[in-house]
């Protein structure tokens, strides 16, 4: 609970902000009328799905299937998260320099969004075939590919719902993506009792990494706020 204070201290301004434009938020029926809702859903499922699959199995999977020692694993873990942790500070400060001169948030976000789904696709689907030495790689890569999209989600959802609809749009987002905790653990552990290994859950884990790609790519056309009915004009998007 410490970071509440720090939090409250830096955003006094952007709170200020917000009560000084008072509206009605959307309710959640139209949210869920909207295609770009169900595109982000259904986005940030998929990359929650790796995400927990990676984060659940990864330690059984080093000792158990390649063969590392706790300590081995533990190096190797601590070492995909310190890259996925620098890798998500990088894409937030790229996209910000990119937008900063003039690409828009659909191109950016959209852009490293579909990168890293299919990154992690291709990554996971490596550590499944490959030997152990390209597994333990692709791992890293695929620590690179979560940070790409991790400064993404949210800001997509929050540029999409505006400033009436942010709230309850990630509530439901992130409710949708959460869905993946508690499938991608379940369904992993299912799959690696009956086939001995962990080929084929670390394939249906790439797989379900391609379905961001229809999410963020194709399902949501473009990123910019979305005209929510009886919106004043000041706070209608494009």
């Amino acid at each position: 609970m410490a970071w509440l204070a720090p939090w409250l201290l830096a955003t006094r301004s952007a709170s200020r902000l917000a009560d000084s434009t008072p509206s009605e938020a959307p309710p959640f029926a139209e949210i869920l009328s909207k295609p770009a809702a169900w595109g982000a859903g259904l986005g940030h499922f998929a990359a929650n799905y790796s995400f927990y699959f990676v984060v659940t199995w990864l330690p059984t999977y080093l000792v158990k299937a390649r063969g590392l020692s706790v300590t081995e694993m533990a190096e190797v873990g601590g070492a995909i998260y310190v890259v996925f942790a620098a890798s998500s500070v990088g894409a937030g400060w790229l996209a910000d320099r990119w937008m900063r001169r003039g690409w828009s948030d659909t191109l950016v976000r959209k852009g490293q969004l579909v990168a890293g789904h299919l990154g992690v696709a291709v990554s996971l689907a490596a550590c499944a075939l490959g030997p152990p030495t390209l597994a333990i790689a692709s791992l890293v890569a695929t620590g690179v590919f979560f940070g790409l999209n991790t400064p993404n989600i949210y800001a997509t959802g929050q540029t999409l719902a505006g400033r009436r609809g942010g709230g309850k749009w990630i509530g439901l987002q992130n409710a949708f993506g959460n869905l993946a905790g508690i499938v991608a653990p379940l369904i992993t552990g299912l799959v690696v009792d009956r086939t001995g290994s962990f080929a084929a859950a670390f394939l249906l884990a790439g797989a379900a990494s391609l379905l961001g790609v229809l999410g963020w790519g194709v399902i949501i056309p473009r990123i910019a706020p979305i005209a929510w009915r009886g919106a004043p004009a000041a706070l209608r998007g494009g």
